[in-house]
């Protein structure tokens, strides 16, 4: 019997997934086979192609596998070897030890690898018992559409870490595709945080000093010292604050703009903090929590509880403390290098955007004979 009648006609599959191949069967012993790349045909690899290229791509595989197969090729033969969907396939979770001992020996900063773990461990709750080439690009999309809601730029967020994730998961070698790459991005809606007046501020301080120790202790190092809350004092280390130097040292790896940072600590902030005297130099202060933790302990135990006006959050204490500098210094350069912006540009659009009112250039200001 002609070989090329043994099997079904090639068909493409799984394109409204987000994970086409093409795929065919014995039609008598019923084994079913499946190609997710046209590299054993002579075709280059289909990652990195949009969604048109994919559909070209695929009907072109579809087409090389017919000729093959019209030739007397059998996909049982040496060569080609047939890329089989069972090689490997194990649940997510397996691949745990494997995942995490990377990330550990991998040069990256302390606050990535803490990032990539927790984000993992968010895959490995969704994912549960599905096996790893089985996640498709529209799982990780639901996934993402329900657990990270809150805010577009918290769903952009995670959608980076998985992605990061699946291409270090490919890079190892133990799935051919990345389900990420599919996902389209939320575009960034631009909030504006308005400041407290000092009035405000004050009872805030109060209120939390009183219900929360934890939000007030990081309120108080984001008024005096300008710190970032979700990044760099969640992941503040005992060994950072030197008590006989009056100095909070934070290394480049554990700054936003990736430059150390010095900056002295007033005598409020080492009365709060001499607690952490008694714990180890690499302890983190606020524990090993996640990157959502402060927001979620602000809408627990603020939002709903204590009057704010609608445009005041966590981070409108760190504008109010960059619109009381400006108010007693009006140094915009000072403040640019207060808050790690990147340029003077920066700076005075964020002190307009908090409705400051900056000093007006007059002739008087320029130097005369």
């Amino acid at each position: 019997m002609n070989q090329f009648l043994l099997y079904s006609q090639p068909t493409i599959g799984g394109m409204e997934k987000g994970r086409p191949y093409v795929y065919f069967s014995h039609v008598i012993s019923k084994q079913k086979y499946r190609f997710y790349s046209g590299v054993a045909f002579g075709m280059r690899s289909a990652r990195g192609l949009n969604d048109e290229e994919l559909q070209l791509y695929f009907r072109s595989l579809a087409q090389a596998i017919t000729m093959k197969l019209s030739t007397g090729w059998s996909p049982e033969d040496d060569k080609p070897t047939p890329n089989k969907v069972e090689k490997d396939n194990k649940p997510l979770k397996s691949y745990s030890a494997l995942f995490c001992d990377y990330i550990e020996k991998a040069d990256y900063s302390a606050k990535h690898k803490y990032a990539l773990r927790w984000y993992w461990g968010e895959l490995l709750k969704f994912s549960g018992p599905i096996h790893i080439e089985d996640i498709t690009t529209s799982d990780i999309q639901v996934h993402l559409m329900n657990r990270y809601a809150s805010s577009n730029t918290s769903y952009n967020t995670a959608k980076r870490y998985y992605k990061c994730i699946f291409n270090l998961l490919v890079q190892l070698g133990h799935v051919e595709v990345n389900p990420v790459v599919g996902v389209k991005s939320k575009k960034a809606v631009a909030s504006i945080n308005g400041a407290f007046d000092q009035v405000e501020l004050q009872a805030l301080m109060e209120y939390l000093k009183a219900n929360d120790r934890v939000l007030y202790r990081v309120a108080l190092l984001m008024y005096t010292t300008f710190m970032r809350p979700h990044q760099e004092i969640r992941l503040l280390q005992v060994k950072f604050i030197h008590f006989d130097d009056r100095l909070l040292v934070l290394p480049p790896r554990f700054t936003k703009n990736g430059k150390q940072a010095t900056i002295p600590l007033q005598d409020s902030v080492l009365e709060e903090f001499k607690f952490i005297k008694d714990m180890k130099p690499e302890d983190y202060i606020f524990g090993k929590v996640n990157p959502d933790y402060f927001a979620t302990r602000w809408g627990k135990r603020v939002k709903t509880k204590y009057p704010l006006r609608p445009n005041q959050t966590l981070y409108s204490i760190r504008h109010t403390a960059a619109v009381e500098m400006y108010r007693k210094t009006k140094d915009v350069a000072l403040i640019q290098r207060m808050m790690h912006h990147s340029s003077m540009e920066v700076t005075i659009g964020y002190l307009r955007s908090l409705n400051c009112t900056l000093t007006v250039v007059s002739a008087e200001m320029y130097p005369s004979l």
